[in-house]
């Protein structure tokens, strides 16, 4: 199978030698980059996806992005399907396919592009060989719109949208009727002309405005109409509503029941636009219904020429559902039980064709069963891994039985998965089972009686029996069972104990073994004990060893960084006699320049620690720090391994404590913490159950009632919950109420308490309250909001139950560096004047640092499972809570003498600008010293990149223009970063002028600023002051104290063609404590008129000055940069308003400004502009860099020269083919003098 690109293609074809593979990439599958797929937020460009994004799979569902991989340029293949649909992609490209040939329809193979191109595709009767699977409706989330989607369909359908009052033509009196019900109580509708069939609508008697009740884009000419792009990405009951909507107007079910032929019906819809006719085939084929669309050019019959019939491919009981009005539904159920032959669940191939050009193309690794996910005209398509490959390769290059393999993962949901993918290929019979399993299976076949123990109030019963029983506690209520249960885990998991015990070692272990005598009275195991037991079978039992040593030819596992000494020491005696292959990746997690503290005080940097050395730990069972100072009762601890792996794609998380002492660690590093008592007791929590559905709440860190427990852990057993994160902390109960609120609101997540006994909901309430609501994409949102990972919860349930490590709330406990808090946390700090060596300091400030490049990271493996980084002490490895440990990672290669494979290589830049990126891998001069690693350069290119300076920025804009003008790329190809959003939005506003259309992402567009809306809003209000629109804007900038209700009245009684400020201003009906406001605001406009202004700057500065906007426009600003910002976006618009004499001659190039701005969609080929931190992810083939300037890039607030060099080399890495870096001497009235960065690249361009 020729599907891999040749680094994973050595991994499959690899099957005599032990491999181990540190790292995975993608396959070589690959769709064109300026194709677009549908996702949830509605149809987007290949090229725009990024890793974390939805796309959806073969059954409509959302399914995650799990890897975005490049694969540069290749040949363009175009794939027709029998309903009309094409489909992009390389000759490597895998699809799911069924073959006629094969004789069972059921039967799916996973094929290559090539594959299928290599075997005939129509056969002699032309019939197609081969089928894809259709899909199914997918499922958008419900949007709140404005107007009823049947409404507007209706009116698509026929609508009279040019007339004055709301008007449609139509057959069905039902139709009018509906609309008039969804349209409100007090609308009527009645019948204008029995001749034509024309309702009008009303409201109260009065006949209701088209223009206003319907969207813009549907005042239009019939052969114009199109669905407003925000219709066609409802949830499914909403497109469903709008089908209704077309069909019950220009739709038609027809029956043919000619004599001698079956009885058929055909559902169609006609229009004389070929957009709508287009836009109602892209909401079908979402829905998961084939159609396609045939053309009219009877001149005569149509006055546009041309009338476009869609014809939907449905099964007729389906065909009743697309009309609502009763007489076009009887007519489809006249078919609706007849038989048809037709399956309408697969699309077959009918031609595959090379265009003759190559392309960018881009591969997708997606989060679900199958594989499978949607591309364009919601085609299903697949993508695949590389550890599935190799199987195949085995059984079917190499004869291997199935059964003889075996693939083992860490959860019993992957091994499904594993299982069910070599199925459809047409593999069964491999072994794929998890850790436990495959242990449990070998314990029951000695000990056949024994039984799972799982129910923890069980167990923790036995421990206060045991401890009252034997007296080692007064009484149950004062046994720590958590302590206790800790302990018994880390025993069971060989891990060190990290939580302070009150009772003494000797008492743990009398515990431990009483415990453990009373599971072999009952015949008991637990989930920890499993591996160790069938490890210990498997060691004292040589006729099950031997069994199992020779039952396996290969053996792969994956996940393989995860696995714990038990599991290790299990994969050793199973792969003895088989081929092994791991997948994992070592993961480290301190990064370079990490101080570490040696034996005697010596400090060393992590990258120079040697296995071997002797560090400084700490005795978590004594409290203590071991190994300072060389005593002869010291306890000595060594180094046992060093790994380093390579960081990126990730925050790097610094915390500070209150005394200044600072570490980095990667988010899923594990850290000592404990609470404490604060003054920022109010906490926001996020939480989770079993089914990922998230809720919002609040809880107090510190009172009576939580006693000596951890708040959130009682929460999160109290309420049933599964996973629990911390978002933030107040002092006050009202600022977490607020949060609470806020986010609630702001990602749609429920505030819904769970505990059904506490409010008077049913479960029923619940569920429905949480129909519709996607949670989960919306919790992983507001996750990052707060720099918090939802892979890294602060308290999961699963992994609670094997170390039980949070019980008490002063306990130093293990927890990921992504869920440290400031203010409420202390961590361990070493400190020579205290006797046990070590104080707790608050953590202070933490900061978050995405890191977009590689930088070394490092992990040491210490005997005593702790040491001591940047005086503050740290775990062992990530690996703590299960017990795993990173450095079987690397035993794997020296015991079973295995291959290590790297797949190194950058798709996206070509040789010359790697070259110039890896100049600045050598520069780092802060005290995590070479943040990147070279890379490999995947294509090759004789384009130089350049550093240009200009005397001006004008100069440098022009030469912008002209460059993307010589058509060398598409406007789309063209990419401008810059360092700030001011730098962007002038070049924008040039580009506009000169009529190239542009996209501005991640940024408002300039005009659309609050600020600079509010100044636009008085300039529209003062050149006509019947503009109610812009009165209503402005009428309390700066706060005039004039109610809502008050506004909405004077709206209200105001007629078409009346001034609301003459209304207002009159006084008329307006209490005496508003018209002093009133007549402060006219007094301004008197005053305004009898001014003299030669430009509209001066008018602007008139207006700030006068009316003190510059306070009311910066009040809510949350900090002094965010006051900066809004007054430099005022500077400059007074800037660009310099050149136009009149208020309406400035608001005239706004307008097209906002008109090329609302033209733009995602389908429209516009340059893109970004800042270069929301550039993260992006590429394009050209990119200018501008503003390469001192106090620009590095800019002049810039926490540190290394972050801004960090910024510099994301810029540069963004060119897949040309790269235009720019600097102008001056800008406006500054001058600028070129950025200091320029010298570690110019010496390269020479």
């Amino acid at each position: 199978m020729n599907t891999l690109n040749e680094y994973q293609q050595r991994v499959v074809d690899e099957v005599e030698r032990n491999i181990c593979v540190i790292s995975s990439a993608a396959s070589g599958k690959a769709i064109c980059n300026s194709d677009v797929v549908p996702t949830p937020e509605g149809m987007r460009k290949v090229s725009d996806i990024r890793e974390g994004d939805y796309l959806f799979d073969r059954l409509g569902r959302p399914t995650k992005v799990l890897g975005v991989f490049p694969q540069g340029e290749k040949e363009v293949y175009e794939i027709t399907f029998g309903d009309g649909r094409t489909a992009r992609c390389s000759d490597e490209h895998i699809w799911r396919v069924n073959k006629t040939t094969w004789g069972n329809k059921d039967k799916w193979k996973d094929m290559t592009l090539k594959e299928i191109m290599s075997e005939p595709l129509i056969n002699n009767s032309r019939g197609a060989y081969f089928r894809i699977p259709n899909s199914h409706a997918v499922e958008y989330s419900k949007k709140d719109y404005k107007v009823n989607p049947y409404i507007i369909g209706a009116f698509l359908g026929d609508g009279c949208c040019l007339e004055h009052a709301l008007t449609i033509s139509c057959g069905d009196s039902e139709v009018a009727e509906h609309i008039a019900e969804l349209l409100g109580e007090n609308v009527t509708v009645k019948e204008q002309s029995e001749s034509n069939y024309s309702y009008v609508f009303y409201s109260n008697g009065i006949s209701i405005k088209t223009k206003g009740a319907l969207p813009e884009e549907l005042i239009t000419y019939s052969y114009n109409k199109h669905i407003p792009i925000e219709y066609k990405y409802g949830s499914k009951e909403q497109r469903m509503e709008l089908i209704n909507g077309l069909f019950d107007t220009d739709g038609c079910c027809t029956i043919d029941n000619r004599k001698g032929h079956k009885l058929c019906s055909n559902i169609t819809f006609s229009t004389t636009s070929k957009r709508l006719a287009e836009d109602v085939k892209e909401v079908l084929g979402s829905l998961g219904i084939i159609s396609d669309i045939s053309l009219d050019k009877r001149t005569e019959k149509y006055t546009s020429g041309n009338c476009f019939t869609v014809y939907a491919r449905i099964p007729n009981e389906l065909k009743p559902d697309f009309f609502y009005i009763e007489r076009k539904k009887n007519i489809a159920r006249t078919t609706e039980n007849e038989f048809q032959k037709k399956s309408f669940n697969t699309t077959t191939i009918r031609k595959i064709e090379s265009l003759g050009y190559k392309e960018e193309m881009t591969c997708f690794y997606v989060d679900n069963d199958e594989h499978l996910f949607l591309m364009n005209d919601f085609v299903v398509t697949h993508n695949t891994e590389v550890i599935t490959r190799r199987v195949l390769n085995i059984v079917n290059g190499h004869g291997v039985d199935p059964s003889r393999i075996l693939c083992v993962s860490f959860s019993k949901d992957a091994s499904v998965t594993l299982n069910q993918r070599f199925e459809k290929n047409g593999v069964k019979g491999v072994n794929c089972k998890t850790f436990h399993a495959l242990a449990l299976s070998i314990v029951k076949l000695v000990y056949p009686s024994k039984q799972i123990w799982t129910k923890d109030y069980e167990k923790v019963n036995v421990i206060k029996k045991i401890c009252v029983n034997n007296k080692f506690c007064l009484n149950q209520n004062s046994v720590p069972t958590g302590e206790i249960m800790a302990y018994i885990t880390s025993r069971q998991m060989k891990v060190p104990c990290q939580v302070e015990m009150s009772l003494d070692e000797d008492t743990l272990k009398e515990i431990f073994d009483l415990y453990n005598e009373f599971k072999v009275s009952k015949n008991l195991i637990e989930f920890n004990d499993m591996v160790d037991m069938a490890v210990e079978i498997l060691n004292e039992k040589p006729v099950v060893r031997e069994k199992y040593e020779n039952l396996y030819d290969y053996i792969m596992m994956d996940e393989f960084q995860d696995v714990s000494a038990d599991q290790y020491a299990f994969a050793k005696i199973l792969g003895k006699k088989a081929n092994m292959m791991v997948v994992g990746d070592v993961q480290q997690c301190q990064p370079e320049g990490t101080k570490i503290m040696l034996r005697n005080g010596v400090i060393k940097p992590i990258e120079e620690i040697k296995a071997g050395d002797s560090v400084v730990w700490y005795n978590n069972n004594k409290a203590y720090l071991s190994g300072v100072y060389t005593t002869e009762n010291c306890v000595e601890k060594r180094v046992k391994q060093v790994a380093s792996r390579d960081f990126c794609d990730d925050n790097l998380i610094t915390i500070f404590t209150e005394n200044g002492e600072s570490s980095s660690y990667t988010p899923n590093h594990i850290c000592f913490a404990k609470l404490r008592k604060s003054e920022y007791n109010h906490i926001v929590y996020l939480m989770c159950d079993d089914s990922y559905r998230f809720r919002i709440g609040k809880i107090i860190l510190n009172s009576e009632k939580t006693g000596h427990v951890n708040p959130w852990r009682q929460k999160m057993y109290a309420e049933g919950c599964s996973k629990i994160w911390i978002l933030k902390s107040f002092k006050t109960d009202l600022e977490a109420r607020v949060l609470e609120q806020k986010l609630s609101y702001k990602y749609s997540i429920p505030q819904t308490c769970w505990r059904t006994n506490k409010v008077k909901w049913t479960k029923e309430d619940i569920d429905y309250i949480y129909e519709g609501l996607d949670t989960c994409k919306s919790a992983e949102l507001l996750l990052k909001e707060f720099n918090r990972d939802i892979r890294y919860p602060l308290l999961d349930k699963e992994m609670d139950k094997s170390d039980n490590i949070h019980y008490a709330k002063n306990a130093v406990a293990e927890t990921y560096a992504a869920n440290l808090m400031p203010e409420n946390m202390e961590v361990i700090v070493y400190d020579r004047t205290k006797s046990r060596r070590k104080r707790y300091e608050k953590i202070s400030k933490i900061e978050y640092k995405h890191i977009t490049e590689p930088i070394k990271v490092y992990s040491l493996e210490v005997e005593g499972g702790t040491y001591v980084a940047d005086n503050i002490v740290t775990h062992n490895c990530i690996y703590g809570f299960r017990g795993g440990l990173s450095k079987f990672m690397l035993s794997f290669i020296e015991d079973f003498n295995a291959v290590r494979m790297f797949l190194p290589v950058n798709y996206r830049c070509n040789d010359k600008i790697v070259e110039m990126a890896n100049c600045l891998t050598h520069v780092s001069k802060d005290a995590i010293a070479n943040k990147y690693i070279d890379s490999i350069p995947f294509r090759l290119s004789n384009v130089i990149p350049d550093i240009l300076t200009f005397p001006n920025s004008e100069l440098e804009k022009n030469f912008v223009l002209n460059t993307i003008k010589d058509k060398k790329f598409a406007y789309k190809d063209n990419l401008i970063l810059a360092r700030t959003n001011r730098q962007l939005y002038d070049i924008f506003s040039y580009l506009i002028e000169n009529n190239i259309p542009c996209k501005l992402i991640g940024s408002l567009p300039f005009y659309k600023l609050s600020e600079i809306s509010t100044i636009l809003s008085y300039l529209k209000f003062l050149n006509n002051t019947d503009n109610n629109q812009a009165f209503m804007a402005i009428i309390n900038k700066p706060n005039r104290c004039i109610p809502k209700t008050l506004i909405e009245g004077i709206e209200e009684c105001t007629g078409y063609g009346e001034s609301m400020y003459e209304r207002m201003v009159s006084g008329e009906g307006i209490e005496l404590k508003y018209i002093r406001n009133i007549m402060e605001l006219r007094n301004f406009v008197n005053k305004f008129n009898l001014q003299t202004f030669h430009n509209v700057k001066e008018i602007i500065e008139y207006i700030v000055e006068e009316l003190e906007l510059n306070i009311c426009l910066t009040e809510r600003c949350s900090d002094a940069e965010a006051v900066n910002s809004v007054l430099e976006n005022i500077d400059t618009l007074k800037g660009r308003c310099e050149k136009y004499p009149t208020i309406k001659d400035f608001l005239m190039a706004v307008k097209k400004e906002y008109e090329a701005c609302d033209k733009i969609d995602d389908k429209t080929d516009a340059v893109i502009l970004e800042t270069i931190h929301k550039s993260k992810g992006a590429e394009a083939p050209r990119v200018f860099v501008t503003g390469f300037s001192e106090g620009l890039l590095p800019h002049a607030n810039a926490i540190s020269e290394e972050e801004e060099l960090h910024i510099f080399y994301v810029a540069v890495t963004r060119a897949r083919d040309e790269l235009h870096i720019m600097h102008s001497n001056n800008v406006g009235i500054k001058k600028l003098s070129i950025s200091r960065f320029a010298k570690y690249v110019e010496d390269y361009i020479r």
